[in-house]
């Protein structure tokens, strides 16, 4: 399926009378963030990462639709990036374009493109965690567990950063008040 649709957008058809690129002018009914997923299932990282933009594109079209519409005009929230725009719009469809774009990005091996996704995280400490843990930033995902009390993170942490004299106190100091 994956292919047809990558056909299709590769090679679009010479405009003649009412024959159109059905796809290029999104007039075939697809989810995009599905076709995404189905990409990166297969491992299609770049296939992924293009259904993922496709649809963060057709969801700010549709806003500015309906912006002018409904004779509503929010000029800001157009101006900003897909991706901020996304999570501004709809958390649970940011969270999945975020999985999707930083297993993609990841895979690939582009940790610049990575940061750029905390974009759409929008301050959600367990992405923010996920992104401390790929991009191997310790001393943040420390942070991040010592503010939640999660004394197993805590530990990882503290093994990762090479503090073993810290983890081994951190350790005696759990036995001693009776945390397992």
């Amino acid at each position: 399926m994956l292919s047809v649709l990558n056909h299709i957008w590769l090679n679009p058809r010479e405009q003649t009378g009412n024959q159109r690129n059905i796809l290029k002018d999104f007039w075939l009914d697809l989810n995009y963030l599905e076709v995404a997923q189905a990409a990166q299932y297969c491992s299609a990282y770049f296939t992924a990462i293009l259904y993922t933009e496709l649809w963060c594109d057709t969801m700010r079209e549709k806003s500015r639709i309906k912006d002018q519409l409904s004779d509503y005009s929010d000029s800001g929230s157009l101006e900003s990036s897909p991706l901020s725009f996304i999570g501004s719009q709809d958390r649970e469809k940011a969270s999945l374009v975020y999985d999707i774009l930083l297993d993609a990005y990841s895979s690939i091996g582009d940790m610049d493109a990575v940061s750029g996704c905390e974009v759409v995280a929008t301050d959600s400490q367990s992405i923010l965690k996920h992104s401390y843990l790929i991009e191997k930033k310790w001393d943040g995902l420390l942070k991040i567990n010592d503010q939640n009390n999660s004394h197993i993170e805590i530990l990882q942490a503290l093994q990762q950063n090479g503090l073993h004299s810290v983890l081994q106190g951190y350790i005696q100091s759990l036995l001693l008040n009776g945390n397992p």
